[in-house]
């Protein structure tokens, strides 16, 4: 083992880890819903980013009616 520098080559070692501690532990529920948080703005930014890429497509009729703010003014949005 060892060479002619009194050095010693490297060795492999093991950890022995008892099964339980190997095992994930369960979700919480703020996990869940920060998860769930995430899912849905990376669905959201997704179709934002769809959309985007499709604004060259559409008439320009419709593109000219969204840039006008009073066309769109008058809609409430509620969030419950």
């Amino acid at each position: 083992m060892d060479d002619e520098g009194g050095r010693t080559e490297p060795r492999v070692s093991f950890v022995i880890v008892p099964t339980v501690l190997t095992m994930p532990q369960p979700t919480t529920g703020w996990q869940l819903a920060v998860a769930t948080v995430l899912a849905l703005a990376t669905a959201v930014s997704a179709v934002q980013l769809g959309l985007v890429a499709e604004v060259s497509r559409l008439p320009p009729d419709f593109v000219a009616w969204f840039a006008q703010p009073e066309n769109v003014e008058g809609y409430q949005v509620c969030v419950v």
